[in-house]
């Protein structure tokens, strides 16, 4: 992945992401900090899954492009660069900061959508299951069977259907 940077001077910079090892970082930190130019050997294992991103001359970049071990040279102008996005203030750290609460508040979202949905089939499943009892009660009421009243404690039921059926109402509605 680079990036087109430009320096004040009329040489064009590529920015790519380096792994280096602690020995290339410590020397590229001295550097910085003592404003020293220095030389770093970038080999080809270094040109993948980088997290640290080092301002590429076209040459440079021509040689990460075909894979090309290099002597990475580490001038003045470069350290220039590195200062400035150093010394860039709030700014440079906002666009992460904004990108990340973005992310965290896609995440959120997929999140809360995921949850309401699991309690939505949860509920519904328990407003199904008693809608379910309630009309199987129901048959049973209508088919007259299963309603027992009990008004007195003493354990003495009353069966409906017999009750219905063996009262001095006309025959409509009993059932044999």
């Amino acid at each position: 992945m680079s990036v087109e940077l430009k320096s004040k001077t009329k040489t064009e910079y590529f920015s790519h992401s380096f792994d280096l090892s602690e020995n290339q970082q410590k020397k590229l930190v001295e550097a910085i900090k003592n404003n020293q130019p220095s030389n770093l050997r970038l080999t080809t294992e270094a040109f993948h899954n980088g997290k640290i991103a080092l301002p590429l001359t076209k040459t440079e970049a021509l040689n990460v492009l075909n894979n090309k071990s290099f002597l990475y040279t580490l001038n003045k102008a470069k350290i220039k660069m590195f200062r400035v996005e150093k010394e860039g203030g709030f700014f440079p750290l906002l666009i992460p900061i904004l990108a990340g609460i973005s992310a965290l508040a896609g995440v959120a979202g997929a999140t809360t959508g995921v949850v309401k949905t699991v309690l939505d089939k949860k509920s519904n499943d328990v407003k199904n299951d008693e809608e379910k009892r309630h009309n199987l009660e129901l048959e049973s009421i209508a088919k007259g069977e299963a309603l027992y009243l009990n008004p007195w404690k003493s354990g003495m039921n009353l069966d409906v259907k017999e009750f219905v059926n063996n009262s001095p109402l006309s025959d409509t509605g009993k059932r044999h």
